[in-house]
């Protein structure tokens, strides 16, 4: 800390959200929320489920959606690309396989790389 090589470092991502940003609002609104209808002894544990389940939901979606769209894209773009070189043959199949595994190998590395030097640069 207070090095010229921190003074540096910029983050990948830029500033985080303030504090008084319409994301934060509503992930603090939601949370205030659901603490509200979880603390709310009056209504039985059964009719607050459904209301804490859907908040939830909500806020989970918002976070895991753009990542479970990517690897399902991902997924179908690697099952079509064997389909049609399965059409070609054996040794064709299993190149194409071999060349699927080893690019999806490569792009989880370099996806990965960024996110584990921000958890690691604070401790060097």
């Amino acid at each position: 800390m207070g090095t010229q090589e921190d003074d540096n470092y910029e983050p990948l991502r830029g500033q985080p959200p303030s504090l008084d940003s319409k994301s934060f609002q509503n992930n603090s609104e939601s949370s205030v929320e659901l603490e509200s209808i979880l603390s709310n002894t009056e209504v039985p544990f059964v009719k607050r489920l459904l209301p804490a389940t859907s908040i939830e939901l909500k806020l989970l979606v918002r976070l895991a959606g753009p990542a479970i769209v990517s690897y399902m894209i991902n997924y179908f773009m690697s099952m079509s690309t064997q389909i049609f070189t399965g059409h070609l043959g054996t040794l064709e199949l299993a190149a194409a396989s071999l060349g699927n595994n080893g690019v999806q190998t490569f792009a989880y590395g370099v996806m990965s790389r960024p996110a584990m030097e921000a958890h690691i640069r604070p401790f060097l």
